[in-house]
């Protein structure tokens, strides 16, 4: 009875341990070699993905300063000359206003 209750021990004791260590059987040198190879593509794969992120960021800057620059020179072009009003004299106004009632 003893006996048995130390083996069902030790069968509980591997499978906690298989549980938290993972298969000892797949821990081998291949499968190590291909965890450490999917690693390495998975950081290249990152080093690709910033480069290409830093390449966006520097365009959207520089079209944003492209854009900053145009808006002022074209905002410039696009101003309207200030109106200015002939000169009146004194007469020329009062008969202007004497002709809102009328």
């Amino acid at each position: 009875m003893e006996e048995q209750s130390l083996t069902e021990s030790a069968a509980i004791i591997k499978i906690i341990k298989h549980f938290f260590d993972g298969n000892v059987e797949t821990k081998t040198p291949d499968a190590t070699k291909e965890k450490d190879q999917a690693i390495s593509g998975l950081k290249a794969d990152v080093v690709e993905l910033k480069r290409r992120l830093a390449v966006l960021e520097q365009a959207v800057i520089s079209g944003q300063q492209r854009s900053f620059a145009n808006s002022r020179t074209s905002h410039g072009q696009r101003q309207r000359p200030q109106m200015t009003l002939p000169p009146q004299s004194s007469n020329d106004l009062a008969r202007g206003v004497g002709s809102f009632g009328q």
